[in-house]
């Protein structure tokens, strides 16, 4: 919906012209709690499809995570982070993922001197004088490394899950991951002493095309251990949306976009009041920063109720109590936890056997956010999403330079980047900027594996 700062009826008339003839409206989760709930409500009233790739995502690791922890949400939080004497972080680049997590784990290694094991395919420089052990496994190997970790920390297991994981073939998962037998068993060691442990996992696994499995092996590990779980949400209220939404995996044709840069953008969310759930599950405000006087979501949802609402905050309180929000006016909240509930657990259920673990050979990419990166805040013309970030190696393999415009080739489609050599970034393995991008190297698993060569001219 193109930003309107004032209330333009032609404009209006033809968004509720488009919702009326659509089938599916996109979206992302840079959105409040009370939006996502709107959009559930058109989804109702005009039985369509709601498409938040990010969010979906989520929601079904989370879902799967349950049936084996028997918990509706993780239970980690900020304060179980910074008093842990242990850390194990997996499956996210966390400088580029979540610098507030990576802050509050620096404070835990200051006050108590946490163990601080990173496990990754990319080495994190910026990390090296923090981690304790830095373990570097094979992309696409995911599964097999949760598999490993759930085996030597996972205890006291019923009889199913534990002749589920003595069946493993441990010289397989260690040879196709890349990650020792000696490693895991070294975490093992170190960890089986302290007190105050906590596992923060991250985007790469909700992705996966295991990721069902993943979940349910972490899922065993938080019910089998004394680890704390933080399964890390990937934007800001991806974690609120997938609570309130009921999404869809696959779009139909008629497509209504309510996200930046695209069809119909009501307003920015610092344009309105609202609430939105930070990854502590903590329900936190809001509020109005830059004025706004077009049209809000608001407006568009009233247009399809019998009883219209005022503002967008009088869905505050209606946000839906079963998946753990509290009946609580806007006016009245200062902020709460979600309530977290037990989960019956199937003690049937049987896990997925490990499939085998593909070969990422050739070129590798990571699309992630680069915004953190010095140079993409160098000119206005310029944002984190025109840039491939890599190291010394790579530049070599391919065969590119510093500044050289590169094509990208991937799924039958080019993309154009402008190459940036990191001398903190080790390995083979270059970083794609995404800026929320809605190409294919975007979607899905985070790595790629594609051609690149130099742009002529």
């Amino acid at each position: 919906m193109n930003r309107q700062n004032n209330k333009d009826k032609v404009t209006f008339n033809k968004i509720i012209d488009a919702l009326k003839k659509c089938d599916t409206i996109k979206f992302d989760s840079y959105i409040t709690n009370e939006e996502a709930l709107m959009l559930q409500i058109l989804k109702d009233k005009l039985n369509i499809k709601l498409i938040n790739d990010d969010a979906k995502a989520y929601q079904d690791f989370i879902q799967n995570y349950s049936k084996t922890s028997g918990n509706s949400l993780y239970l980690g939080n900020t304060k179980d982070l910074i008093n842990s004497d242990g850390i194990i972080v997996f499956g996210t680049r966390l400088t580029n993922d979540n610098p507030d997590i990576k802050y509050i784990i620096n404070q835990a290694l200051k006050k108590t001197g946490a163990k601080f094991v990173y496990m990754h395919p990319i080495d994190d420089i910026s990390l090296q004088d923090r981690y304790t052990q830095f373990i570097k496994y094979e992309v696409g190997s995911e599964e097999g490394v949760i598999a490993l970790l759930t085996l030597y920390l996972a205890v006291n297991t019923s009889k199913q899950y534990q002749d589920y994981l003595e069946d493993l073939d441990i010289g397989y998962l260690s040879g196709e991951t890349s990650v020792g037998e000696e490693e895991i068993e070294l975490i093992q060691t170190t960890f089986g002493i302290l007190k105050n442990k906590t596992i923060v996992v991250g985007a790469d696994l909700y992705n996966h095309p295991r990721a069902s499995n993943i979940a349910k092996l972490l899922g065993l590990i938080d019910r089998f251990s004394d680890f704390k779980i933080i399964i890390m949400p990937t934007q800001t209220n991806t974690l609120g949306v997938s609570l309130i939404c009921n999404l869809d995996k696959d779009a139909g044709v008629n497509i209504v976009e309510y996200k930046e840069k695209v069809n119909f953008q009501v307003l920015a969310s610092n344009q309105q009041k609202g609430t939105f759930v930070n990854f502590d599950k903590k329900v936190v405000d809001t509020n109005v920063v830059l004025n706004f006087d077009g049209y809000y979501l608001n407006d568009i949802v009233n247009e399809f109720l019998e009883y219209p609402k005022n503002d967008t905050i009088d869905y505050t309180c209606q946000l839906p109590f079963k998946k753990g929000f509290k009946n609580i006016n806007f006016n009245d909240s200062i902020g709460y936890e979600l309530t977290i509930f037990k989960k019956d657990i199937d003690e049937n259920m049987i896990l997925d056997e490990i499939e085998d673990i593909d070969t990422y050979n050739g070129l590798i990419i990571y699309n992630c956010d680069l915004s953190n990166y010095k140079y993409t805040t160098e000119s206005l013309l310029t944002k984190n999403s025109d840039f491939l970030v890599g190291g010394s190696s790579f530049a070599t393999v391919t065969k590119i330079k510093d500044n050289d415009m590169v094509k990208i080739m991937y799924n039958n489609q080019t993309y154009k980047k402008i190459f940036k050599v990191d001398k903190f970034i080790k390995g083979t393995v270059a970083l794609y900027g995404t800026d929320n991008q809605d190409d294919d190297i975007s979607k899905g698993y985070r790595f790629k594996q594609v051609k690149i060569e130099r742009q002529t001219i």
